[in-house]
């Protein structure tokens, strides 16, 4: 089932979406995630009724899916004029849709985008699991074997741990504008707050988001190069274990890993480090 731009939220089958998340390599691990975007695009589509169905209900949140970069960077520049203001200025939408379901449709193309974020990384995941043992085998396993099953796929996963790292990063933040544009959705079928209270609020949330997305940039930038280079040690072990298999002595590894590619400029001081860490020697 496709979760790109060119779909409408208001289309999608979610009990057949959850089916389809189930059989992804990982589903267990992340079936947290996964269900509470579903739940976030459920309340959107609930208060799109009763004109969930009609086209130009499922239109609208078709384009505004496809417009979420022109809307945050609406909201950006006028963050007191609120999700609302930002989602109209994006676009021509019909008159008849209030402010309600236009940031209702907002949290489910964030919630949707959430899913696919995992959804990528895991399908590639799976892929690379069946190019590297074949679908018969893989098959089998995961029936017969969840265990060996789960170790295979534990062995690819590290191999592509910074894809999964973007991955986990990208889905939490959309889960968080997915989460804050259904809570003023909600705000948004209240005629009696007043416009400088909204206002108020607007704005609060667009400084919370800037601050949070500075905080896990910052994360994100360590833990990536914490990864490098957890996945380089990983590497020189495989290395050392294969100079080790080849009848090179303890001494000469070292001095050998520190010329090759995989120690990435590190010196034979750290080399037989990493590889005594790793109990190869």
């Amino acid at each position: 089932m496709t979760l790109g731009k060119l779909i409408s939220p208001l289309n999608l089958d979610l009990d057949e979406l959850e089916l389809e998340l189930e059989w992804l390599p990982l589903y267990g691990e992340f079936a947290e995630r996964f269900n509470e975007a579903l739940d976030l695009v459920a309340a959107g589509i609930e208060m799109w009724r009763p004109h969930e169905s009609e086209e130009w209900a499922i239109e609208t949140a078709a384009e505004i899916s496809r417009k979420l970069y022109n809307i945050g960077q609406a909201l950006d520049r006028s963050p007191a004029l609120g999700l609302a203001w930002a989602v109209r200025n994006a676009g021509s939408w019909e008159r008849r849709a209030t402010d309600s379901q236009l940031v209702a449709a907002l949290a489910m193309a964030y919630g949707c985008r959430a899913i696919h974020a995992i959804r990528k990384w895991q399908a590639q995941l799976a892929d690379d699991v069946m190019e590297a043992f074949g679908r018969a085998l893989v098959d089998d396993l995961r029936v017969n074997d969840p265990g060996l099953y789960a170790t295979i796929v534990n062995d690819c996963r590290i191999e592509h741990s910074i894809a999964e790292i973007e991955a986990r990063e990208s889905a939490a933040d959309l889960l968080g504008r997915a989460r804050n544009s259904i809570i003023f959705a909600e705000l948004y079928r209240n005629p009696s707050i007043p416009p400088e209270a909204m206002a108020r609020l607007n704005e609060q949330a667009v400084k919370k988001s800037r601050a949070e997305t500075g905080r896990k940039g910052g994360e994100k930038s360590g833990a990536s190069r914490r990864q490098d280079s957890v996945t380089r040690d990983q590497r020189i072990c495989r290395a050392g274990k294969g100079l080790l298999v080849q009848g090179r002595s303890e001494r000469e590894i070292s001095g050998i890993i520190a010329g090759m590619p995989v120690a990435e400029g590190i010196t034979r001081k750290t080399v037989l480090k990493v590889l005594r860490d790793g109990g190869v020697l």
